[in-house]
């Protein structure tokens, strides 16, 4: 029985050494630790089962719990390692209070016999065991040791249970092997076994092992885990991992607070078969924004994609985003802000002027025509004069609203500067522009505008130019400014009126 102490020890041992050899991190330092504490314990109980005088067996005594004092602290420490928020030095300094009180009075217990009064030896078939007559310390250091031990426990619980105590992951084992220990304190302590000696030493064993396969298959020294939980599973931008195939590998807590369908059962599953999944694969660009409904709201995610290669070969894809919802509603806001007219609520001339060249272009490319009216306010002065500026708004507000009654969706107009608003007709000749100018004409002669309990009537005049006027392309500026001629025809043959430019001078009173 000695033998197997001893090898159980020197196998702690050179665990010990091999874990501050292989990593070098904090997380080997406490598990070589543990090691170090392990191979203390079991070496020392391997002492008393071989003592045999009483100074041999307090001597074996004192060196197993010398070991055991930190064990159960240290437990704590590496299962809070398993979680974000690292304990603080003062909680640390609290959790081993306790066991370096212990530590000393075990060393000193001769003198004060706070930890055992005395020793009764036993022989069991050539090996000596021990019971303690227990002091006064002895009954706050067990309690503190199964609380430790059960706080650790439950630990790696949660932590099994949130990957749905799958068997064959990290968690599974380290919840395993922190539990066989405990179970082998509580049946020696309360004699539940029918031998005498301490099978504490085979809880550690088990947990070695389980340790052992934690470490080897599951890489857990190496903290790629705990490196995910810290930092991967923490931080505020969503992360979606997939392979070469686009199947998901790996996600983080706030990328399932966007995508709902990112799950325990979504890994290795192509992510194309989830709704948004081939929104995010089709994207040729590393930096995209897609937008989303949630909740009958739009919101608005913005992508960062990263490659990941394997001897230089792609070897799968990182999507890292962010909701960017506040801030692409602040922009849209600001760029409606300088795009339209605060007055009369439509674009503004620069605004106009670029949605004008688009539909140009666009317009030489199709082949089909496009026309252009200049509209302006008759005696807008006058209005101004006569019943205040504010009125003139009213004015300006009411003819545009009315103006868009009459216009379909894809026709565009603008402020182009003071009263003059310019009107584009996608799909237009000449002679539909001039009709839908004559509607525009009778129907807001026609509208009664009213201000302050006064009723105004205001009247319009409408230059029209169309690129189906003419046999070759024409420039913005050129049919900008044949729009604005038909229009100063209008004015001065009398307003009120709708005219156009041409060889054969189409005037429409």
């Amino acid at each position: 029985m000695p033998i197997i102490e001893f090898l159980i020890g020197i196998f702690f041992i050179i665990l010990f050494l091999y874990s501050l050899y292989k990593y070098k991190n904090r997380m080997a330092d406490l598990f070589a630790l543990s090691c170090l504490l392990i191979a203390i314990f079991t070496i020392g109980y391997g002492f008393e089962l071989q003592a045999e005088t009483y100074q041999e067996v307090e001597f074996a005594i004192i060196v197993e719990l010398s070991g055991l004092a930190f064990i159960p602290a240290l437990s704590i420490l590496i299962a809070f390692e398993f979680y974000p928020k690292p304990l603080s030095i003062l909680k640390k300094l609290i959790i081993f209070t306790i066991p370096v009180i212990t530590f000393f009075i075990v060393l000193t217990n001769q003198y004060h016999h706070l930890y055992f009064s005395d020793l009764v030896i036993h022989h069991y078939k050539g090996n000596t065991t021990t019971t303690l007559v227990r002091g006064p310390w002895f009954y706050i250091f067990i309690p503190f040791t199964f609380l430790a031990i059960l706080l650790s426990h439950l630990l790696f619980l949660k932590k099994w249970i949130e990957v749905s105590f799958h068997i064959k992951s990290q968690a599974f084992w380290m919840y395993l092997g922190s539990s066989s220990p405990g179970i082998a304190y509580v049946l020696y302590l309360f004699d539940i076994v029918a031998i005498p000696y301490d099978i504490t030493t085979f809880g550690f064993a088990i947990f070695a092992l389980c340790f052992f396969i934690a470490i080897f298959q599951y890489e857990f020294l190496n903290l790629e885990q705990i490196a995910r939980e810290r930092v991967f599973d923490n931080i505020r931008e969503g992360f979606i991992v997939i392979d070469q195939r686009n199947r998901i590998i790996d996600f983080n807590k706030a990328g399932t607070l966007v995508f709902p369908w990112l799950s325990n059962k979504s890994f290795g599953k192509s992510i194309e078969m989830y709704p948004e999944g081939p929104l995010l694969t089709n994207q040729n660009s590393q930096q995209f924004t897609i937008e989303l409904t949630r909740n009958n709201q739009k919101m608005y995610l913005g992508f960062t994609v990263t490659l990941m290669y394997k001897k230089n070969q792609p070897d799968g894809k990182i999507f890292i985003f962010q909701n960017i919802t506040e801030q692409t509603i602040i922009l849209e806001k600001l760029e409606e802000m300088a795009s339209f007219d605060g007055l009369s609520n439509v674009f503004n001339r620069k605004k106009l002027i670029e949605e004008a060249e688009k539909e140009l272009y666009r317009t030489y490319r199709s082949g089909n025509p496009l026309s252009f009216l200049m509209l302006d306010i008759d005696f807008f002065k006058y209005i101004n004069d006569q019943f205040g500026h504010l009125a003139g708004d009213q004015v300006i507000k009411e003819i545009i609203q009315k103006c868009k009654e009459r216009l379909r969706q894809s026709d565009i107009i603008g402020r182009f500067g003071g009263e003059e608003f310019l009107i584009l007709l996608p799909n237009t000749n000449l002679q539909n522009a001039l009709k839908i100018a004559e509607d525009l004409r009778v129907m807001i002669e026609k509208l009664p505008i009213t201000f302050e309990e006064q009723t105004i009537f205001a009247k319009i005049s409408i230059g029209v130019a169309s690129t189906s006027s003419f046999s070759e392309p024409m420039a913005l500026n050129e049919l900008i400014n044949e729009s604005d001629k038909a229009l100063y025809l209008a004015k001065n043959t009398g307003r009120n009126k709708v005219c156009s430019l041409n060889s054969q001078m189409e005037t429409i009173n």
